[in-house]
């Protein structure tokens, strides 16, 4: 939890950084003319050739600013793909191991307080059209909670298939050990 703690606490000061340098930047602006403050507000990337053109007048604002995006991009970003790193890898071992009909590489995948070796077994006997032809996963969303220590994944997207077809995916994981896990999946729901 402290990680992502400190993501966020990295990011905003990130953000607050940009936010007093664009402001200053802007009053500077305002100050030269109503014009070209109102251009910097409003006209995309407007505010960077301001900056580049009255490069004397607006270095530090503009400096500050930019810092403040380099630290919200270098707190946010890895932290964001850092939590669901392992994600793709088990999810794609799973369904590897599902479509080769390997019950205990599959079941090394989930979770034991999830699901038994059994009813991983089971999935795959009875499932085995969501296995076979697998060609790969595509996540499209995902989001990361962590409470009390534990730390959970929802993520969504699809499997696709040699045959062409595609089906929706939507899972849950937990992280033991720093290994993601399986709790529940759903495909073709």
């Amino acid at each position: 939890m402290s990680g992502m703690v400190g993501m966020f606490v990295v990011g905003f000061i990130g953000v607050a950084l940009f936010g007093i340098g664009f402001v200053l930047v802007l009053i500077t602006a305002f100050r030269e003319s109503s014009f070209q403050g109102l251009l910097c507000m409003f006209v995309p990337f407007y505010l960077v050739y301001y900056g580049i053109t009255e490069w004397s007048s607006v270095k530090k604002p503009f400096i500050i600013g930019l810092a403040g995006i380099i630290i919200a991009v270098v707190g946010i970003v890895p932290g964001v793909f850092g939590a669901t790193a392992g994600v793709t890898p088990v999810l794609a071992k799973f369904m590897e191991a599902g479509a080769a009909k390997n019950v205990e590489a599959a079941y090394a995948c989930w979770s034991p307080q999830a699901a038994t070796k059994e009813r991983i077994g089971e999935l795959i006997e009875t499932e085995h059209r969501l296995f076979e032809g697998y060609k790969g996963l595509n996540l499209s969303s995902w989001s990361v909670q962590s409470s009390a220590g534990i730390t959970r994944a929802d993520v969504s997207g699809s499997v696709s298939y040699t045959d062409g077809r595609r089906l929706p995916l939507k899972a849950s994981l937990v992280k033991e050990n720093d290994v993601w896990k399986i709790t529940r999946i759903q495909i073709g729901f």
